[in-house]
């Protein structure tokens, strides 16, 4: 929840007062509720929903690209063709429909980290600790830095082909 406060309130209130709690809290900017799910109401700091993963607007999971450039297309999907590949190397199963790289440094070569990403499953993410250091994703990582000079604290997600 938003503030502690906010929080109390909710637990210390019966069905019928939560929803206008709910409800006053996504009026007051501090909350906002899913389109596609009735009863899901999120932090303001939450992109999507932690029920169907869908984001503020009820658009599915999407890419984010980072930068103030645009990187061809080309390199995307290379990006994207090694990212799952490496989680079938590893042997998920189901492969997750994504993958985010949260921003790590502000240096230019591989601004993102190689240890920490975020797999999504709809609603659900979890983080999944690797290495990837040394592999054909750093460099495909460093090529897109280097493309689209991200700015500070941009993660880059990708969507997986199913």
């Amino acid at each position: 929840m938003p503030t502690s406060e906010l929080t109390l309130l909710i637990e210390h209130s019966g069905a019928d007062e939560r929803h206008v709690i709910h409800e006053a809290a996504v009026a007051a900017g501090l909350m906002w509720k899913c389109r596609a799910c009735p009863t899901a109401f999120l932090r303001v700091s939450e992109e999507l929903c932690n029920e169907c993963g869908r984001d503020r607007e009820g658009r599915p999971l999407s890419d984010v690209r980072p930068g103030l450039y645009t990187a061809p297309d080309e390199l995307w999907e290379r990006l994207r063709t090694e990212v799952a590949d490496h989680f079938r190397q590893e042997a998920f199963d189901p492969l997750p429909e994504a993958a985010a790289f949260p921003w790590e440094s502000a240096q230019d070569a591989a601004p993102w980290s190689l240890t920490e990403l975020t797999v999504h499953y709809g609603g659900r993410q979890h983080t999944h600790l690797t290495a990837l250091e040394g592999t054909e994703l750093e460099e495909l990582l460093e090529e897109v830095a280097l493309t689209v000079e991200p700015g500070y604290l941009e993660h880059l997600r990708l969507v997986l082909p199913r």
